[in-house]
């Protein structure tokens, strides 16, 4: 048997703090067709559900807008494919009906934590949408590094929802209209160094 002594042990006890997870914010939430939802989240962001026709669209945003603000969401900077629908679309968009936004659950939506990470992302996002306006080298940097700013998570479970037809077929079939969402959250950040 191998005896650990004292000293050893405190020295695992501080490494595994390096490795901790903060202890993730839990909530749960209501929205009803046409209202935005918001809650901070902590390290002066918010959890935002913007009101569509047809549902929300997700986003992460500042509280309080700072100077150098970015255009972009935090979350939709980082945001998965590209072009087309993602997790952030909680909507009858790009050919899915309201029923099938809704069955996409649980939602992971990754978002950088500040208005320079935002602006690095945006920049190197901006370079994967539009290749054709940067030199090979610099678009070959932003697939390299696209995504490595620190982020967090929200990972979003629709619990209840109330789906309604728009009366209206596109491509044979009714994309219906989100009329009423209840959901869960769970959002975690990284350990701060």
């Amino acid at each position: 048997m191998r005896l650990i002594t004292f000293t050893a042990l405190l020295a695992l006890g501080s490494a595994g703090a390096l490795f901790a997870q903060v202890r993730p914010l839990h909530f749960q939430g209501e929205v009803t067709r046409g209202e935005t939802f918001r809650k901070e989240i902590g390290r002066g962001l918010a959890l935002v559900l913007r009101p569509e026709e047809d549902g929300w669209s997700i986003a992460v945003l500042p509280v309080v807008a700072p100077a150098n603000e970015c255009e972009v969401d935090y979350a939709a900077v980082v945001a998965v494919p590209l072009r087309g629908y993602n997790e952030l679309n909680l909507s009858a968009t790009y050919g899915n009906t309201a029923r099938e936004a809704v069955a996409l659950s649980p939602r992971e939506v990754d978002f950088v934590l500040s208005a320079d990470d935002c602006k690095v992302e945006k920049e190197r996002r901006n370079k994967l949408l539009w290749s054709y306006s940067y030199s090979a080298k610099e678009v070959q940097d932003a697939e390299a590094k696209f995504g490595s700013s620190p982020e967090g998570r929200v990972v979003l479970k629709i619990v209840d929802s109330k789906v309604s037809a728009t009366g209206v077929l596109v491509e044979g079939k009714d994309p219906g209209k989100i009329d009423w969402l209840k959901f869960d959250v769970v959002v975690t950040f990284p350990v701060k160094r």
